[in-house]
């Protein structure tokens, strides 16, 4: 099973004996109460109203919690023009982001590590995954959190939805920093749009990112991190003009295409100050490289054993980063290192120089030796060389 991107020191603290966070009381009334925060929630059985809700001059946050099936195209559009004009969309289903300008990452079970847990989203009652994630951006909707307990709806058997950090995309949760978003937002005209996931808001800062969150889409800068001070620009009719830079081009007539493919190169996109690793890794000038010997074996340094020099029988590699999602051939690989500990992502080199962050795939390695084709599963690896010609 590939590693997970999540702490298991945190994941066993939140999922096993949550940690109480609760707001001082005293924090508590410097944020404002919901009927004065003109929040609507939205779900297919009621997304017939969308019209009217659009036309009140009292709602100012969309929390839209439908289904890719059940909301058309043209009123996505419509939401995007409310948006601009200075309200704010919240979206739960990252199959829906290409309607609001980020781009989907769909996450596989064993890329993260939760409790399997269900709950309501709309109109029903989903399996999910519970799980811990960190607030590791600067954004002020994030003062005074530090980790939240969320649940991930699975949309497909075994899928779990996010989103990748480009275009003007801001994280604002992460299983790490180098992981696609659990929660992001971003600016367009005069509005907010955000995704996110459900959360529980009494373990760890769950109350408090709730709580901030709401704030500002709602119009309100967010109250400092004892109640102290008032943070941020927020969106408003009487907001700055903001040029939004989206990740995915905002549909235009048509249908959503659910399944957005990620780009074949992080350089394609416009690089957050927050951006993968690997993305920046990828743009250093690739140095010299000589091609791989023939003559020379393959080595995997196999944990608790000399290493085992043969050759490298798997023909392709699938690794993924933050980014990207890749199949790479044998011959493209110089080296993989497996990562240590849930704490450490794996690496890859290219044949071109290139290094990447991430995750390796694949559960099992494949290598010829004298006696025989060995089969050596991952959590076994420390290191693969790759020497020869296929």
């Amino acid at each position: 099973m590939a590693r997970a991107f999540i702490l298991m020191g945190l994941l066993a603290l939140a999922l096993v004996l949550p940690a109480r966070a609760d707001m001082a009381e005293s924090l508590r009334r410097e944020f404002h109460s919901w009927s004065e925060l003109g929040i609507t929630v939205l779900t297919d059985s009621s997304l017939k109203g969308l019209d009217a809700v659009l036309r009140s001059e009292q709602t100012r946050v969309l929390v839209l919690q439908t289904s890719p099936q059940k909301l058309e195209a043209s009123q996505a559009r419509q939401i995007m023009d409310w948006v601009r004009q200075g309200r704010t969309v919240w979206f739960y289903d990252a199959r829906l982001a290409p309607y609001f300008g980020m781009r989907p990452f769909m996450l596989k079970a064993d890329q993260f590590r939760g409790r399997p847990e269900n709950g309501q989203l709309g109109d029903k009652v989903h399996p999910g995954m519970a799980t811990v994630v960190l607030a590791t951006g600067s954004h002020e909707v994030l003062t005074g959190v530090g980790q939240a307990t969320i649940w991930l709806p699975e949309l497909e058997p075994g899928t779990y939805g996010a989103v990748v950090v480009e275009g003007d995309t801001v994280p604002l949760l992460h299983f790490m920093a180098d992981s696609p978003a659990l929660a992001a937002l971003r600016r367009d005209g005069r509005g907010l749009v955000v995704f996110k996931p459900l959360l529980w808001v009494k373990p760890l800062s769950g109350e408090r990112f709730q709580s901030n969150l709401m704030e500002f889409s709602a119009g309100f800068p967010v109250p400092g991190s004892g109640g102290e001070g008032r943070l941020g620009i927020p969106p408003g009719p009487e907001a700055p003009w903001v040029e939004g830079r989206p990740a995915v081009q905002v549909p235009g007539e048509g249908t959503l295409v659910l399944a957005t493919p990620l780009p074949s190169s992080p350089s394609e996109s416009p690089e957050d100050s927050r951006g993968s690793q690997a993305s920046k890794a990828s743009k250093a000038p690739p140095p010299p490289q000589a091609a791989p010997n023939p003559a020379l074996p393959d080595r995997v340094e196999i944990k608790g054993e000399d290493p085992v020099a043969g050759r490298v029988q798997n023909r392709e590699f699938r690794f993924e980063t933050s980014s990207e999602s890749l199949k790479l051939p044998r011959e493209s690989i110089r080296w993989i290192q497996v990562g240590d500990s849930s704490l450490d992502l794996d690496r890859l080199e290219t044949r071109e120089g290139r290094i990447l962050a991430g995750i390796w795939m694949d559960e099992e390695l494949k290598i010829e030796l004298p006696s025989g084709v060995r089969t050596v599963g991952k959590r076994q690896i420390s290191r693969i060389v790759i020497e020869s010609n296929p």
